[in-house]
This record gives C-alpha cells, structure tokens and sequence, in this order.
C-alpha cells in the first residue's frame, strides 16, 4: 500500500511538474516566499479546451477523460486532491475541501518545494481570441527593415493573420447580406463551390447520354434485328461442311 501511495504520489508530482510555468514560479518563490498559502502565478488548466488566439479554433484538452480519472485517483490515494486543477472530473468544491484537509504543503523558504505552491487554475474554458484588425493595411516584408530572420517569420505570421481575419470579417457581412435577400449563404465567399455528390456532378453528362440513345433508339433495335436474322441459320439449308468428329 505504502509503495502504491508513493507511485501516485510521483504521478502527481509529474503532473505538476509538467504543466507549471516551472521559471515564473521559482522566480515568484524566491521573491514571495513568505505568501506560501497564497496563488501567486496563473497556470493554463490541461484539463479544460483551449482557443487559439489568431484563428479562433478550440484545441482539445491536453488530458483525456479517462487520463484526468486516473489522475484524480491517484491524487486521492496520495492526499493530493488540492494540487490538481479543476476539470469534468474534479469539481471546485471538492479541490476546496481536500485543501483544509491537505497534509502534504510546500515548507516556507525551501526552493525545491516549488511544485507544491499554490497556483490560480482557470476554472472555464479559455476565451483568448482577439477582435480582428480589418483596417490595418498589409504590406510586403521588407529584408532591410528586419534584423534577424526570426523577425521576419514572425511579420509574416502576423500579415498572414490579418489577412485571414479580413477575409473572414468580410465573408461575414457578404452572408449577412445574403441572407437579407433571400439567397443561399452557403456558396458565398468561397474560392471553390460546394462539390455535392458525386451522382450530383455527372447527371449532366448522364442525361446527355439518354438523349442521344433514345433519339436513335428505333434505328438501333432495327439494326440489331436485322443483323441476328441474317446470322440465324436456315433449317431447309444444305450444310456447307460436316466436320463433326467422333469421341473415338
């Protein structure tokens, strides 16, 4: 039991080790030490979905469900329920009351107990995408306005952004537009139209097909009448040859 105790606890340790900003909170202990009770850096929650900020798009959470079960298993086991972050699996009040109950703490003035301090997790879904800038004009990169070529990557980056927020703001008021004339706002905006099914995109040839079978359809069945007469032999007829040959 002891030993399995031990294992989650590490587990924990791991955990935490790994999604701290471990530079922020050793800078923040050494300067804050005497605030032990206290959250005195903000930590991303690994346990809730993220937004990236440039596109808008929701990145799933870093922890599986089954993986965040396991981690609150293994933090009950070890007595560490108030060390993990609020998630589906873990509610607010149960982190708040394992804390009075907590036996493990950082000691005051000790530097390796770093993972221990208290932290202050986003209990909701972060929101971090920003207003568009549609008015900003994007102008070509220039190599002698940059210094390093990690500058020049991150202008491109950022006019890449801009752009694809303006096309976006710009699709936007082109479908509400559409939509206050009674059309279909699902093909406005696009480079390419929607391809639809596949018997959808070759109806035009099928259609052409029929057409020019049943134009000559009469001329076709008369030409295959005749053709199978002429083949069909005539039972009043001489053979031509008898070439049969027998089994033995």
């Amino acid at each position: 039991m002891a030993a399995t105790a031990t294992a989650a606890a590490k587990a924990v340790k791991r955990f935490r080790v790994e999604n701290l900003p471990r530079q922020q909170l050793r800078a923040a202990v050494q300067t804050k030490h005497t605030n032990a009770e206290r959250p005195i850096v903000k930590a991303a929650n690994p346990f809730l979905p993220s937004q990236i900020a440039y596109n808008g798009h929701w990145v799933k959470p870093r922890y599986s469900l089954r993986r965040q079960k396991e981690l609150v298993k293994k933090a009950k086991m070890s007595g560490m329920v108030g060390l993990l972050p609020p998630g589906p699996k873990l509610s607010v009040q149960e982190i708040e009351a394992a804390r009075l109950a907590q036996t493990v703490s950082a000691r005051p003035g000790k530097l390796q107990d770093w993972w221990l301090r208290p932290v202050e997790w986003s209990a909701e879904p972060e929101r971090t995408k920003p207003a568009p800038k549609v008015d900003t004009p994007t102008q070509p990169i220039s190599t002698l306005s940059v210094s390093s070529v990690d500058e020049a990557q991150q202008q491109a980056k950022a006019r890449l952004r801009q752009e694809r927020a303006a096309l976006r703001v710009k699709r936007r008021e082109m479908v509400q537009e559409a939509k206050k004339c009674g059309l279909v706002a699902m093909y406005i905006g696009r480079k390419r139209m929607f391809k639809g099914h596949k018997w959808e995109r070759v109806l035009a040839d099928r259609r052409r097909k029929h057409r020019i079978l049943m134009r000559d359809m009469a001329k076709r069945v008369q030409k295959y009448k005749s053709f199978y007469r002429k083949r069909r032999p005539s039972p009043l007829a001489v053979p031509r040859a008898n070439n049969q040959k027998l089994p033995f």
